[in-house]
């Protein structure tokens, strides 16, 4: 009986979602990458499905909740999560996905605060991995934001 008490706590406590994960966003991408001359921070779009890809929900459960991760992103991205699987998410997000037509899942896609399209990656992330991509993303940004003097 304790044993069976023991994994039922495990197991609610990997479904059960970090609040000091990374935060996202519940407004329509279309919205968000609109030209907006008060936007201050770059957006990472996550492109992913909750049925059949196991590198989405390591990303989702591993890596978004990583604790550095959650706090880089939190701080300097404007984070949107579109789940393919979720017809909500779907309707939302439909002008978007069919610009972009992912075809790799999980996708990433960088915009500038200004709505300017940065780059794309694809495939599971390690922690360390999408940090060091997230620094050269605000690099990027930074380049294509500045105005020359």
């Amino acid at each position: 009986l304790l044993l069976c008490l023991i994994c039922s706590m495990v197991t609610w406590a990997q479904n059960t979602p970090q609040k000091n994960g990374v935060k996202f966003v519940e407004e329509p991408i279309t919205t968000i990458l609109q030209p907006n001359d008060n936007a201050q921070k770059p957006v990472m779009v996550f492109v992913w499905t909750s049925d059949y890809c196991g590198a989405c929900k390591r990303i989702q459960n591993n890596v978004w909740n990583d604790l550095s991760v959650a706090a880089f992103f939190n701080r300097y991205f404007k984070n949107v999560s579109i789940d393919i699987s979720d017809e909500q998410s779907i309707e939302k997000n439909q002008e978007l996905l069919y610009e972009l037509q992912p075809v790799i899942l999980p996708s990433f896609y960088f915009y500038s605060p200004k709505g300017k399209y940065l780059t794309t990656t694809v495939g599971y992330k390690s922690p360390q991995e999408i940090l060091q991509l997230a620094k050269s993303v605000l690099d990027i940004a930074k380049r294509t934001t500045s105005t020359p003097q």
